[in-house]
């Protein structure tokens, strides 16, 4: 189990950390241009950097959220008929 932490920083404040998230979530949490909320408040996420487990926000007014999509929902039915020209071999349904 991975005990380490990830620290975002507000781009004014680099040396006081807004929140500190244990690693394995930072992934899912925060991604450069996503919103990031914090406390109700609205923070664009300006870099993020998983080396040096940090990542820098800016407060913004944006009305909207972002998500980050942790799957990948493809339909190889839906996809052989797009792709009408090319030739994968045959495709069952269940």
């Amino acid at each position: 189990m991975d005990t380490s932490n990830f620290y975002i920083y507000l781009d004014t404040a680099p040396n006081y950390p807004l929140e500190i998230l244990p690693v394995s979530r930072a992934m899912f949490t925060v991604y450069t241009d996503g919103i990031f909320i914090h406390q109700g408040k609205s923070y664009r996420v300006l870099e993020v950097d998983m080396e040096r487990e940090v990542a820098k926000v800016r407060e913004t007014t944006d009305t909207y959220i972002t998500t980050c999509r942790d799957f990948t929902d493809v339909d190889p039915i839906e996809a052989k008929m797009k792709n009408e020209g090319a030739e994968w071999g045959e495709v069952k349904g269940h």
